[in-house]
């Protein structure tokens, strides 16, 4: 038998519908075994240097979605408080710099992650200080950027513009911080009073999705780096009889081929479970694959076609769909079930 018939029949089968995982990989590896016919971190930003006199200072940074942050000035030093989703520059695992004039810095925080819901403290900038009142010109309504409190003898000359991202994406702020006598009248000078000044209070029902996320992250992080490999076959060796394929190539052909079928973007384990395909492909390959280990005896050395094929691969099927759902439980789609 021709093997590369076999997979050129294989590749054009198409399986519809939503079912159970071991209907669905029931139908996959029977189709697939029994089948005996020839018939896309970093936003692409412009990173073009500001310039500006040396009344102002702008201010260029990344900041995660629903997220919200306060920026301190005091003399001639600049540094973050964080407080909801990740923080500034650390929206993905790797930083993002942010901008300040002609100069990039990448702050320092406590931890090397993304420091999420952290309360925490990041180094200081070096900057031009201000001696007085700041205004602040930006593109953002002032829900999102403005200050809640000016510099005075009272709070130790100490100036704070809190910068909330209210969309659900990471988004690149832009914003310039002014002495007050160079404010524009479109510019942003009056402070909005906030109760939680002194104590900032996280966000805890945002802080619960979050955490649930990440550990959901992790989990698959965990699941993604189990490698399960398919046992030695043996010499693959081809059958003489046109309807009939010996056990060594049916296993390797199903090692290849299976995972594919049950990851087509119409079917129930790639439309009902909230996962790329490419983890889609790496679990049903592992699932794939540690059923083929486990039924390995059981396969009769020469299989006919189609009704062993159909048999075998209906029984590797249903083993992998079923491990393939039980793996990926967490991330299976409501409405699926």
């Amino acid at each position: 038998m021709d093997l590369r018939l076999l997979v050129a029949a294989i590749t054009l089968v198409i399986l519809g519908g939503c079912g159970s995982g071991s209907d669905e990989g029931n139908k996959a590896g029977s189709k697939v075994g029994g089948s005996n016919d020839a018939g896309s971190a970093e936003n692409s930003i412009d990173h073009e240097k500001l310039k500006l006199d040396q009344n102002a200072i702008a201010v260029r940074v990344l900041t995660d979605g629903f997220s919200k942050s306060r920026l301190y000035i005091q003399g001639g030093d600049m540094w973050w408080l964080h407080i909801n989703e990740a923080a500034p520059g650390r929206v993905y695992s790797e930083s993002s710099a942010h901008y300040i004039n002609d100069e990039i810095w990448y702050p320092i925080w406590p931890d090397e992650g993304h420091n999420a819901f952290c309360l925490c403290t990041s180094d200081t900038f070096q900057i031009k200080g201000f001696v007085n009142d700041i205004a602040i010109e930006s593109v953002w309504i002032e829900d999102e950027i403005h200050i809640i409190q000016q510099p005075s003898e009272s709070n130790d000359d100490i100036a704070i513009i809190e910068i909330q991202n209210l969309s659900s994406v990471p988004i690149w702020n832009d914003f310039t911080i002014k002495n007050i006598e160079y404010a524009l009248a479109e510019d942003y000078t009056q402070s909005m009073f906030v109760d939680d000044l002194d104590d900032p209070l996280i966000d805890e029902t945002a802080k619960i999705i979050y955490d649930e996320s990440e550990h959901k992250e992790n989990k698959l992080q965990n699941i993604l780096a189990d490698t399960v490999l398919l046992n030695d076959v043996g010499e693959i060796v081809q059958s003489n009889f046109p309807n009939a394929v010996y056990k060594s190539e049916w296993i390797t052909l199903m090692a290849e081929e299976l995972p594919g079928e049950f990851c087509k973007s119409s079917l129930y384990f790639k439309r009902c479970f909230n996962v790329s395909r490419d983890t889609c492909l790496t679990v049903a390959s592992n699932e794939t694959n540690r059923c083929l280990n486990e039924y390995a005896d059981s396969i009769p050395n020469l299989l006919i076609q189609p009704n062993d094929g159909s048999k075998w691969g209906a029984e590797v099927g249903r083993c992998a769909g079923v491990a393939y759902e039980e793996t990926l439980l967490d991330w299976k789609i409501a409405a699926c079930n």
